[in-house]
C-alpha cells in the first residue's frame, strides 16, 4: 500500500525513521500499539514548520529550519497509512490522551 502511494506523490518522498520503525515492529511483533505520532497535525497542518508544530515530540523547541532536512517526508501519507493500518486492525495507533495497550489494575 504504501509503495502504491509512494509511486502517486509527486517528487522524491521516503519512509521516515519512525514509519520504518512501525514496519520493522509489524514484522517481529504479533501485536503493535504505536505512540508518538501526531497525525492530527500531520493530517490538518499543510506545512508543520509555519504552523509552529514540533516534529520530534521529545524536543523542547519547534523546528523550523531543521525540518527542511526532511523536506522528503510526507507527513500527511505516512497519517494516512498509519491510521489505515490501524482501521485494517494491523496495528493499534493511540491518541496523545489514549491509554491504549496500558492494563489498568481493574482488567487484571
Amino acid at each position: 500500500a504504501w509503495l502504491l502511494t509512494y509511486n502517486n506523490t509527486a517528487g522524491d518522498v521516503s519512509p521516515s525513521t519512525g514509519l520504518l520503525a512501525v514496519y520493522v515492529a509489524m514484522q517481529l511483533c504479533e501485536r503493535v500499539s504505536v505512540y508518538g505520532f501526531s497525525l492530527v497535525d500531520s493530517r490538518w497542518a499543510a506545512d508543520m514548520k509555519d504552523k509552529g508544530k514540533r516534529y520530534h515530540y521529545f524536543h523542547k523547541f519547534h523546528d523550523s529550519e531543521q525540518l527542511r532536512a526532511h523536506k522528503h517526508h510526507a507527513f500527511s501519507l505516512e497519517g494516512d497509512f498509519l491510521k489505515s493500518l490501524d482501521d485494517e486492525g494491523k496495528l493499534r495507533l493511540c491518541a496523545s490522551r489514549d491509554r491504549c495497550g496500558v492494563v489498568h489494575e481493574t482488567t487484571k
